[in-house]
């Protein structure tokens, strides 16, 4: 985050800044519009949980719905390999009954 007064870089979780001494509150890092949510190095967009979760449909889709609130990125990702393999499953089934 960063500092209202001196606009340098601090930590998230810092009382004031080392920079400029300014005491933070609530109020200083909150934005008119209301809290935002900072983007954590946990959030991030994966393409290994849209590979796994193309394999495993089920486990992308409850993925994506107990998870879409607190990472959303991730739960994104989690969604595209269910729908992928919905995609892919469709696919089969008509190649199969166009076969038959």
């Amino acid at each position: 985050m960063r500092c209202p007064r001196c606009a340098q870089l601090i930590a998230e979780i810092s009382y004031e800044c080392p920079y400029c001494h300014e005491v933070l509150s609530f109020e200083n890092v909150v934005e008119k519009n209301g809290p935002k949510r900072n983007k954590t190095h946990e959030d991030i967009q994966d393409n290994r949980l849209t590979y796994l979760f193309t394999f495993i449909p089920l486990g992308g889709l409850l993925y994506f719905l107990f998870n879409r609130e607190v990472y959303p990125l991730k739960s994104a990702c989690a969604f595209k390999g269910f729908v992928y393999n919905s995609i892919i499953l469709a696919l089969v089934i008509i190649v199969l009954l166009l076969t038959l």
